[in-house]
């Protein structure tokens, strides 16, 4: 069995994003080869109840208890990927992490990624992607896949595909 690297996790308090309430979202920053990805973990805190450090809420046991949780479940993901043998994929890594049972399809990906664009109001960004997602979809002839389908071959068809 060949050993991939295993990514690195943490939990932390989103500080460049602040919801209504004042408070700020806590994520699951995953990093694998300088590439980064957050993860909402559903959980919010102020910045006077957080320890940065720890990363834990300020005397909220019950708050710590599902932190410890998102955290174990990580780890048993990294060990899950490891098992199989495959190379590290953020989109292996949320189905597994968050439990989906069918595998992640390219174009309902797409649209969810444009989906959220949209309702975190970064318009541009969303048409954007959602020009591009127009132009995949035209070249696929709207042919649906799967991300493990996603490699340089198919890729390097879509850029001359782009070029007539």
């Amino acid at each position: 069995m060949t050993k991939i690297k295993i990514p690195l996790h943490k939990i932390i308090l989103f500080k460049s994003k602040t919801l209504s309430s004042g408070d700020h979202p806590i994520m699951l920053r995953v990093t694998y080869q300088r590439n980064r990805k957050y993860y909402s973990l559903k959980l919010n805190s102020s910045p006077d109840k957080w320890n940065d450090e720890l990363s834990l809420f300020n005397r909220n046991k019950e708050g710590n208890i599902k932190l410890s949780h998102f955290d174990g479940r990580a780890d048993k993901t990294f060990r899950k990927m490891e098992e199989e043998d495959r190379e590290f994929s953020f989109a292996r890594f949320e189905e597994l992490f968050f439990k989906s049972s069918k595998p992640v399809r390219l174009f309902e990906y797409w649209g969810k990624v444009i989906e959220s664009l949209e309702d975190e109001n970064r318009l541009g960004t969303a048409a954007s992607y959602n020009d591009a997602f127009k132009s995949f979809k035209k070249f696929r002839q709207n042919k649906d896949l799967l991300f493990t389908d996603v490699n340089y071959k198919l890729l390097d068809k879509y850029r001359k595909y782009l070029k007539v």
